[in-house]
């Protein structure tokens, strides 16, 4: 079996998941829409184990371990950063200083 069909790879899926999210967003829809859109995209989240909680029954602690989808995500925004660089002609820092910027003045 090829790795990358491989349903035990969390972080790859994850990325795709979040992919999914971006695509069903619609700038023509109603926030009610797209806040609904992404919620679905984003339940595949728990499906392909992107983030795991446990219970530690002693303790009753609860562990969240996100590791696969921040892996996935990183490998994502590394990739989209050094395509946006390449196309754009600019420097990898100054993308990066530009999307600090929107995330600055977006959120």
């Amino acid at each position: 079996m090829d790795a990358r069909s491989n349903s035990a790879d969390p972080g790859r899926q994850a990325a795709h998941v979040m992919l999914d999210a971006v695509s069903v967003w619609d700038a023509d829809a109603t926030d009610e829409t797209n806040s609904r859109a992404t919620e679905l995209a984003l339940a595949r989240l728990n499906e392909v184990g992107a983030i795991t909680a446990t219970i530690n029954d002693a303790t009753d602690e609860l562990d969240l371990d996100a590791s696969h989808l921040l892996g996935g995500v990183m490998v994502l925004v590394q990739q989209l950063v050094s395509d946006l660089a390449a196309c754009s002609g600019q420097e990898r820092e100054q993308v990066i200083a530009v999307m600090r910027e929107a995330m600055d003045t977006n959120l």
